[in-house]
């Protein structure tokens, strides 16, 4: 009758071991909790936002990459790699600005009404591109007639002195010894005039 008595401290100490496994079970619960609850509360931000409009679980899919995406886009963050706690810190920022708009950002945002510009009538376009235009001038187009006169195939006679007319003018200063300025002189017309390129 005696041994009996002494096998119950062994059986009592048995369960012991018990609670150090149940502990071990429970353990990975806090984990899941830390890892759902940044993109939890980014979509929750997101949404009061007014970029998300899907199920908030925690799970980045294609919908919170986008959303996350256009925030970024409407703050001047496009284009800029931004950690967890950057986002969650610049959504937390704008949470606090907007936090007196009582709808979303974007549907608060109305389009700037465009003013309808009447063209003008269309003599008054030409008065004003003739305007615009520069004015034809005699000698140029004398000396440009006789410079074409001259083999310069390219030059355009349209009374303006423009860089071809001017490369034009160097050469022949230059063939006939005048100051070679491409300026269009009074010693460039009488020589023209002396050679009989012009009247």
């Amino acid at each position: 009758m005696a041994p009996r008595p002494e096998r119950r401290p062994v059986a009592e100490t048995l369960p012991e071991a018990d609670p150090v496994a149940e502990t071990i079970i429970a353990a990975p619960a806090p984990v899941e909790e830390k890892t759902d609850d940044p993109v939890t509360s980014i979509q929750t931000m997101l949404a009061s936002l007014g970029f998300y409009d899907s199920e908030i679980d925690g799970i980045v899919g294609p919908r919170t990459t986008a959303a996350i995406e256009a925030y970024k886009t409407s703050v001047g963050l496009r284009g800029i790699e931004l950690s967890t706690d950057e986002l969650l810190t610049s959504l937390n920022n704008n949470m606090m600005v907007t936090a007196a708009i009582p709808r979303p950002r974007p549907e608060t945002t109305e389009p700037v009404p465009i003013p309808q510009v009447t063209p003008a009538p269309q003599s008054e376009r030409r008065i004003g591109a003739a305007a615009e235009a520069p004015v034809a001038d005699p000698t140029v187009l004398r000396v440009q007639a006789g410079l074409k006169a001259f083999g310069n195939e390219d030059i355009r006679v349209d009374g303006v002195a423009g860089e071809r007319t001017r490369l034009a003018v160097r050469e022949f200063q230059s063939l006939f010894r005048l100051p070679v300025n491409g300026e269009i002189d009074d010693a460039l017309v009488e020589k023209m005039v002396a050679v009989g390129l012009i009247d």
